[in-house]
C-alpha cells in the first residue's frame, strides 16, 4: 500500500510541476491570471504531495517495510527511530526527494508572500520554480525511484553505515539542503527580471532575505560538515571534509 500510494503520489506531483510550470510561463507571456492561478494551485499540489510523499517513507523506514529496496538497503530493525528517520535522507533517492520537498516548499511559500502584488514577474518566478522541481522529480520518476519493490525482501535490512549514525547526520545535509536550495529562489527572481526585461534592483531588494537565510544555512552547513568530517576517523580533516 505504502509503495502503491507513494508512486501514484511522485507521479503526480510530476505531472503537476510539468503543468504548473507550462501554464506559468504561458502566464506571463500572455498576461492570463486564470492560467496563473491555476500554476499556482498545482504548485501548492505539489507541495502536498511530496510532504506525503516524505511521510509515506518515514512510515516505512519506521515499519520495517524491506520491500522497498531504499528502506533494506539503508535500515534495520536495530537501527533507533532517531537514525530511521535520517536514513531518509541516507540514500541517493530519499535525497533527491528531501531535494525536491525542500524546493516545493519554498515555492508555495513565495507564492504565498506575494499572493496579492500582481507583479507581472511572479508568473516567470513560479515557471522557473517549477522547471527546476520538473528536473528533480523527473530524476525521482525515472531514474532513482524511492518506492521500487524488492522481488525477494530480506528479512532484515542492512543499516545505516555505521559513520553516519552519528547526530550530526539529522542536522548537517537539513541544513545543506536549506542553503542549496534556498538560493533557488534569487536565481528564478533573476532570471524573472530578465525574461520581463525589468533589470532595475527591486528583485534585488525582494531576494535579499532568502540570500541570506541561504547563506546561513549553507554556511552551518559546511561548518558543520568540516567539524564532522574532522572528528570522523578516515575522513581526513578539515581540508578534505564534505562527508555528504
Amino acid at each position: 500500500m505504502i509503495a502503491a500510494i507513494g508512486r501514484h503520489c511522485l507521479t503526480l506531483a510530476l505531472l503537476g510541476a510539468a503543468w504548473a510550470c507550462a501554464a506559468a510561463f504561458l502566464s506571463g507571456g500572455f498576461g492570463d491570471r486564470t492560467l496563473f492561478r491555476s500554476s499556482r494551485r498545482a504548485l501548492h499540489a505539489v507541495t502536498a504531495l511530496l510532504a506525503c510523499t516524505a511521510g509515506l517513507l518515514i512510515t516505512a523506514n519506521l515499519t520495517d517495510d524491506f520491500r522497498l529496496w531504499v528502506v533494506a538497503s539503508y535500515s534495520n530493525r536495530t537501527l533507533s527511530a532517531f537514525y530511521k528517520v535520517s536514513a531518509l535522507w541516507g540514500s541517493q533517492a530519499g535525497s533527491l526527494l528531501l531535494w525536491a520537498l525542500v524546493l516545493s516548499a519554498f515555492t508555495s511559500l513565495v507564492l504565498v508572500q506575494y499572493r496579492r502584488s500582481g507583479d507581472v514577474q511572479l508568473p516567470f518566478v513560479a515557471a522557473v520554480l517549477a522547471g527546476i522541481q520538473v528536473f528533480f522529480l523527473a530524476a525521482l520518476n525515472f531514474a532513482s525511484h524511492p518506492f521500487t519493490l524488492l522481488a525477494n525482501p530480506p528479512p532484515d535490512g542492512n543499516g545505516l553505515n555505521p559513520q553516519l549514525q552519528t547526530p550530526l547526520m539529522v542536522i548537517h545535509p537539513p541544513c545543506l539542503y536549506l542553503g542549496y536550495v534556498g538560493f533557488s529562489v534569487p536565481y528564478a527572481f533573476a532570471m524573472a527580471a530578465l525574461f520581463t526585461g525589468r533589470l532595475g534592483d527591486i528583485w534585488i531588494h525582494r531576494t535579499r532575505r532568502w540570500t541570506i537565510f541561504s547563506w546561513f544555512f549553507l554556511g552551518v552547513g559546511i561548518l558543520l560538515g568540516s567539524y564532522w568530517a574532522y572528528i570522523e576517523l578516515g575522513w581526513g580533516g578539515y581540508w578534505a571534509w564534505d562527508p555528504v
